[in-house]
């Protein structure tokens, strides 16, 4: 807790001297507004030095000192002093009780397999091309990960800024006076002790929602935070489809309102292009002939995954394409446990929306509904994850409550901080409770060692494996590649690769870097064959 509270007192000027220099495009003339957007700032111009460099301790350090220097120079201290607003102690202690909830060990399983593996990449090589033919979710990189990545160096090696993340909504909230924004905090702590992406774009979100309604006429900000939103995970495509016909509506047709959040958009395509050679990635729908270009076969991978997780992996592959479009309805409805129930619920919380929308008789929440809608069939058409739906929902029942009292939501985050933190502490209630909430089954509880810096796990076991121009580092007993030294791979990527038929290689042999499928030859066949057949008996399945 120590270690997420110096990260908070260290990188909170970083944000907000950053942010304010740039005040021109911030989305919010306020302290958690600069603060917001300074993050939004470091993203950007990170995402371009990706590109050419790796996010080192360098970056990070010039970050740090470019921060500080204005945060100083413009005594932007004097606006953190003369902070004020009501309730500043329901603030202070749900912040603190963040603070708790990231201190926890981690417990999704995209930690250890995808954020770690992707983050550990960024900080080695910026954008590495190719990446998606060594492993197909890495070529997912979020541009998210690349603030984690440069603060890793330093700032926050524990990988927690989705803590520091949610204490600035808290701020935002309090400072708008807001507080149907806190309705799903509560549930933002299940999304802390890992650098997951999910709760930036979903308070995001909110955030955009927010200033959407309350009039916010800095049009050109608006869109560039909605396509920020999109970029840092592209199944939130209804923010820039929701600010796009919302400046249509204003008659805000100018280009000028476009600029910036057109050339983040383009930046999300090369970025997509560099790592996997398609700009629509984990999407085949446009490939580019580059030597680094992945498989098609690697997407495919992609493709039959995510149509067996969105029926929680309960039928095969195999089962689902023999159902038509309504057996695979009724089959996703039906799920046993608790995500079938999710899904009934967020139909049904649909039918209430529209209901809502045609009560309310407003321009905007029919063009809210229309974005969201178009997401909806996004999400449906390539994987149905409940996980998919959460944003939808927090928009959903925000505005359901949007005029209800303050004090119901203050009384409510109070309570539910309280309630999240006593699962996380004791799981196994939550176990009881929820049998079929897998995740619970991975949470560690509390632990003295919290108290100075958050749980982590460490592993460190492999064994080197070398295949053409690459040494990879295989993972022993264990089916993920967390805190395996780079390249690291698993024994189900080896399996892919003799499947598929190819092996990644290095692009450049002297720099050890970027990556290409090369066509795999009679003796990597039998020395794979039985190097699997090795690690088999020493690895998870």
């Amino acid at each position: 807790m120590i270690e997420i509270l110096f990260s908070l007192l260290w990188l909170t000027p970083v944000f907000l001297g950053i942010g304010y220099v740039f005040r021109k495009f911030s989305f919010s003339e306020t302290v958690s507004g600069y603060i917001l957007h300074g993050i939004l700032c470091v993203i950007f111009l990170w995402a371009i030095i990706a590109f050419f460099a790796p996010l080192n301790i360098w970056v990070e350090m010039a970050t740090l000192l470019f921060g500080l220097f204005f945060f100083f120079k413009d005594k932007l201290y004097l606006k953190l002093y003369k902070l004020s607003f009501p309730k500043p102690f329901y603030f202070i202690f749900l912040s603190l009780l963040a603070i708790v909830g990231g201190s926890f060990a981690p417990f999704i399983l995209d930690h250890f397999g995808y954020y770690v593996p992707t983050i550990e990449w960024i900080k080695a090589e910026g954008w590495p091309k190719g990446v998606a033919n060594l492993e197909w979710v890495l070529g997912q990189m979020s541009f998210w990960h690349l603030l984690q990545a440069g603060f890793s160096n330093f700032s926050d090696i524990f990988l927690r800024l989705n803590t520091l993340f949610l204490i600035y909504f808290l701020l935002y909230a309090f400072e708008k006076r807001k507080y149907v924004l806190l309705l799903f905090t509560p549930i933002s702590l299940l999304f802390l002790q890992s650098p997951s992406p999910d709760l930036a774009v979903i308070l995001f979100s909110l955030i955009l929602v927010n200033e959407v309604w309350e009039g916010n006429k800095n049009y050109q900000a608006l869109f560039t935070l909605s396509v920020f939103i999109f970029v840092i995970k592209p199944t939130m495509i209804w923010t820039p489809i929701f600010l796009f016909l919302y400046l249509l509506k204003e008659r805000k047709i100018s280009f000028k309102y476009w600029l910036v959040g057109a050339g983040i958009g383009i930046l999300f395509l090369v970025k997509n292009s560099v790592v996997s050679g398609y700009p629509l990635f984990p999407t085949s729908m446009v490939r580019l002939s580059f030597p680094w270009t992945a498989e098609v076969a690697n997407l495919e991978i992609s493709s039959r995954f995510a149509l067996m997780k969105a029926y929680d992996m309960v039928y095969s592959y195999e089962f689902l394409l023999k159902q038509n479009v309504f057996q695979k309805a009724l089959l996703w409805l039906t799920l046993p446990g608790i995500k079938g129930f999710l899904n009934v619920f967020f139909v049904i919380s649909w039918l209430i929306f529209i209901v809502f929308c045609i009560k309310k008789k407003s321009k905007i929440y029919f063009i809210l509904g229309i974005s969201l809608f178009v997401k909806t069939i996004f999400v449906l058409i390539f994987s149905a994850q409940y996980r998919f739906f959460i944003d939808v929902l927090v928009v959903f029942y925000s505005l359901f409550f949007w005029n209800v009292g303050k004090k119901v939501f203050l009384n409510w985050a109070f309570a539910g901080f309280l309630a999240i933190i006593g699962c996380l502490s004791v799981p196994k209630m939550l176990q009881k409770a929820i049998p079929s909430f897998r995740l619970s089954g991975y949470m560690q509880g509390f632990a003295a060692k919290q108290w100075l810096c958050p749980s982590h796990y460490e592993y460190k076991k492999y064994k080197n494996l070398k295949l053409g121009n690459v040494n990879f580092h295989v993972v022993l007993d264990y089916p993920y590649i967390f805190d395996v030294p780079i390249p690291a791979v698993s024994v189900y990527n080896l399996e892919e690769y003799l499947e598929k038929n190819y092996i990644p290689q290095y692009l450049d042999v002297k720099n050890k870097s970027g990556f290409y499928p090369k066509k795999i030859t009679a003796e990597e066949k039998d020395l794979l064959r039985r190097e699997i057949e090795k690690y088999k008996g020493k690895s998870s399945p």
